[in-house]
């Protein structure tokens, strides 16, 4: 386990970083831990807006509210869009960037996991022959970067479902759970382990339906970890 005190995450990330207005606005996420570390006073004051007291401000404070509600950290990304947030992994920054751009292009899979659901998505060796991702009977071309790799990811809100179709895969509900503002999916598939997917709060599907299904290749997300 890797503790840092504050004033070290700020010169880790000013290293890296050394444009982000002198640290006032980088946020260090530190999964590792399940802690949200402020650089700076501003940062500081960004994680008294999430939770609510000023007093109660400090990493073991945050901690404990990130263990409750793991997104938490989405709360403080959506804060304020300027904020760039440094995530880091056993005291290793992983990837730097704002928000939005962490959660929709991340560049390690422990960035993608942390920010969010993610399906993994399996690839055959014919698939990875045929430059492809298999799902539901379907094939949907592979991004070009991750030809090689055995596995991908996707978020449960990217996955389209719609009627049954010949040019899209096919899919099975095997759990619908109501949560407000949206229908969460579990999809049972040929090729690939049960699958997440978000459907609109007034979805009539119920479980045994059959459902046509497709991903946008460009919502893949990488699987493979790289050194960095």
């Amino acid at each position: 386990e890797v503790t840092m005190e504050w004033k070290d995450v700020a010169d880790t990330v000013k290293t890296i970083a050394p444009g982000a207005e002198a640290i006032c606005k980088v946020l260090a996420l530190i999964p590792g831990v399940g802690t949200i570390a402020a650089g700076a006073q501003l940062g500081i004051e960004a994680v008294t807006k999430i939770f609510g007291r000023s007093t109660d401000a400090t990493p073991d404070a945050v901690q404990a509210a990130i263990k409750a509600d793991p997104q938490s950290a989405m709360k403080l990304i959506q804060a304020d869009n300027d904020y760039r947030l440094a995530v880091m992994r056993a005291g290793r920054i992983v990837q730097v960037g704002r928000g939005e751009d962490l959660y929709r292009s991340p560049e390690h899979p422990f960035v993608a996991e942390f920010l969010g659901r993610v399906n993994r998505l399996s690839r055959s060796p014919r698939a990875v022959s045929a430059g492809v991702v298999e799902i539901g009977g379907n094939d949907i071309p592979c991004p070009a970067q991750w030809l090689t790799h055995e596995q991908l990811l996707v978020r449960p809100e990217d996955i389209q479902i719609g009627p049954v179709r010949a040019d899209w895969g096919r899919a099975t509900v095997e759990q619908r759970v109501f949560l407000g503002d949206r229908v969460q999916l579990r999809l049972g598939t040929v090729g690939q382990a049960p699958l997440l997917a978000d459907a609109s709060r007034d979805s009539p599907l119920r479980l045994g339906d059959e459902v046509g299904i497709r991903i946008d290749p460009a919502r893949f997300m990488p699987c493979l970890e790289t050194s960095t």
